[in-house]
């Protein structure tokens, strides 16, 4: 059976309408190291014109 671990970031805002993911290697690296594999980044919050304001990153492991 699989088991799947959820991790919400959001990008840093450098004005306007750019924003800058910085977190998300730092914590792709410590799941790794807990034996999760990364499997996806979902846009779950969007702004008015579409840009994604908030990822859930998405792991999963094997569990007995």
């Amino acid at each position: 059976m699989k088991k799947y671990e959820f991790v919400s970031i959001k990008p840093i805002s450098k004005g306007g309408v750019i924003g800058e993911l910085t977190e998300h290697r730092q914590i792709i690296s410590d799941y790794a190291s807990k034996g999760y594999t990364f499997i996806t980044a979902i846009p779950v919050e969007t702004n008015a014109s579409g840009y994604p304001r908030k990822f859930d990153l998405v792991f999963e492991i094997e569990s007995d």
